[in-house]
C-alpha cells in the first residue's frame, strides 16, 4: 500500500505468494471445477474491465496479477468441495478474503480514493492471511 511508488514490487510479491499458494493447493486438490474456474473468471474479467480504463501502464501487470490470484482461489475453492477436513474450508475462505482485500486496494488505487479503505484492506488483508495460515495449521 505505501508507499505509492512501490506498487509494482508489491505486485510482485504478492504475485509470488499467489503462485506458492496455488501449488500448495493443488497439489491436494483429487478433482478440478472448470465451472469454478469460469465463475471466477467472469467476475475477474468483469473486474478488470471497471478497472481497466485507469489503468495505463499497469493494465498488464493487473491482468497477470487477477490471473494470479483467480487461479490461486480456484485451486483452494476446488480443494475445499473435495476435502472432509475443516482446513480446506479455511483455505477457501482465506482465498476469497484475499480477492476482497485485493479489490478494495484496486478500487483505492485505481478508481477512488476513500478515508477507510486503508483499515479495510489491512483487517481483509490480515484476516486472509490469517485462514490461509489456519489451513494448514487445523
Amino acid at each position: 500500500m505505501h508507499p505509492k511508488d512501490k506498487f509494482i514490487q508489491g505486485l510482485g510479491a504478492f504475485f509470488l505468494a499467489h503462485i506458492v499458494y496455488t501449488a500448495a493447493f493443488f497439489n491436494e486438490v483429487n478433482s478440478v471445477s472448470l465451472t469454478t474456474l469460469s465463475l471466477l473468471l467472469a467476475i475477474g474479467v468483469i473486474v478488470y474491465l471497471f478497472l481497466l480504463p485507469t489503468l495505463g501502464e499497469m493494465k498488464y501487470p493487473v491482468a497477470v496479477y487477477c490471473i494470479a490470484i483467480l487461479i490461486m482461489a480456484w485451486g483452494a475453492i476446488d480443494l475445499w468441495s473435495t476435502s472432509p477436513y475443516i482446513s480446506a474450508a479455511y483455505g477457501a475462505l482465506g482465498a476469497v478474503v484475499f480477492i476482497a482485500s485485493d479489490l478494495v486496494l484496486a478500487i483505492d488505487r485505481f478508481r477512488s480514493s476513500s478515508a477507510f479503505s486503508r483499515h479495510v484492506i489491512m483487517v481483509t488483508y490480515y484476516t486472509a492471511q490469517a485462514l490461509l495460515t489456519l489451513s494448514v495449521l487445523v
